[in-house]
């Protein structure tokens, strides 16, 4: 074979190579742009496997089918077919990272730390973040808190840092580490986002020092009811601080046991203007009367999320918790219409969102 048959070859097959990582470049970010814009399917013809597909491609469409079906043990069970065929690809990791989250909920923590160990936390800080909690969860502090200064110190900008510094602070107050405790608050502090968290922080550090320092823990307390009076722990800190006012409480005999309430959610809530805005739940909504959805999540900060993306696009919505296949999701919607044929009317007016919302009745 002469030189320039040899080059004419060399030439062909790099080009063809470029094709394809173009090919599989463009079909992953098409995808990931249509999910994102939130106008993807569970049945769009995208997702479809082609036998050309590689590996890559492949994970990443099993992981979309998952997570836009809204049958639970569907979407369980794509999962788990990416994650043991496709392990070692991104969107197979990612779908260890929802089958973890499952295994979570379900209070399988060995399970879920087996799965942990399968996926690289370089790729996938996630994974740090599971380990710590999961471990907080079985007590083992020391490892949970070992965990989580590894992702704060690799990954400080990634969108879990907080909740990560939650689960050193938590594991601080379970070991009655008051020292440890402050000084991560003074680290803290300085960080975007402590604001949200500052009064659980004195809430907990209040308890911290309940038996100790009584003077401290009121003190702490008193700050919470004055700085923070909209807070959901103001209410707890008043609780706190009439129970140090007994004589018994300075041995810290008389006291209630301390309830350590959830932080805040990341997100702020917002207020909808619907009349029925108040409903939390799918079974307090009204009879007979009709709702646009627009989606339908296992997390409520994610559901938070979607209502904050919802106002940006000045379309008021909240969320309210629907009972799904036996477990608990978080239904963002807007209503209610009295007919079918207003809520078509609203729908048809919601730009963006209408192709991927849907109407339901209450019966």
């Amino acid at each position: 074979m002469n030189i320039q048959k040899k080059k004419a070859i060399f030439i062909f097959c790099y080009l063809f190579i470029l094709v394809i990582f173009a090919q599989e470049g463009g079909i992953i970010n098409t995808i990931e742009r249509e999910y994102k814009a939130m106008t993807l399917k569970s049945d769009s013809i995208i997702l479809d496997l082609e036998a050309l597909d590689n590996n890559e491609i492949r994970a990443a469409k099993f992981y979309y089918q998952a997570v836009l079906t809204s049958e639970m043990e569907v979407s369980k069970n794509l999962h788990s077919l990416n994650f043991t065929t496709y392990r070692t690809e991104f969107y197979g990791q990612l779908s260890g990272i929802q089958l973890i989250s499952l295994d979570f909920v379900n209070k399988e923590y060995d399970e879920a730390l087996r799965k942990t160990e399968q996926i690289n936390s370089d790729r996938l800080p996630e994974v740090l973040y599971w380990k710590a909690k999961i471990n907080q969860l079985k007590q083992d502090y020391d490892t949970a808190i070992s965990i989580s200064e590894n992702f704060i110190r690799k990954h400080n900008d990634n969108h879990l840092v907080n909740q990560v510094w939650l689960i050193i602070f938590e594991s601080n107050f379970y070991q009655r580490d008051t020292s440890a405790f402050e000084k991560n608050y003074q680290t803290f502090s300085k960080q975007s986002g402590f604001i949200d968290y500052n009064p659980y922080l004195l809430y907990l550090n209040g308890m911290l020092y309940e038996g100790l320092d009584n003077t401290k823990a009121r003190g702490l307390y008193t700050q919470i009811v004055s700085d923070f009076p909209t807070s959901q722990f103001r209410v707890q800190a008043e609780d706190r601080l009439f129970g140090l006012r007994s004589p018994s409480a300075n041995q810290n005999s008389n006291l209630p046991p301390p309830i350590i309430p959830s932080p805040p959610p990341p997100v702020s809530v917002v207020q909808p203007t619907f009349r029925n805005s108040v409903v939390s739940r799918y079974e307090d909504l009204s009879m007979g009367e009709y709702y646009i959805q627009f989606g339908a999540l296992e997390d409520e900060y994610r559901a938070l999320n979607l209502v904050n993306l919802l106002k940006d696009e000045n379309i008021d919505s909240f969320h309210i918790t629907k009972p799904v296949s036996g477990r608990t999701w978080y239904a963002v919607i807007q209503g209610p219409y009295a007919s079918h044929d207003f809520a078509v009317e609203a729908q048809n007016k919601l730009r963006s969102r209408r192709n991927q919302s849907f109407i339901f009745e209450v019966k």
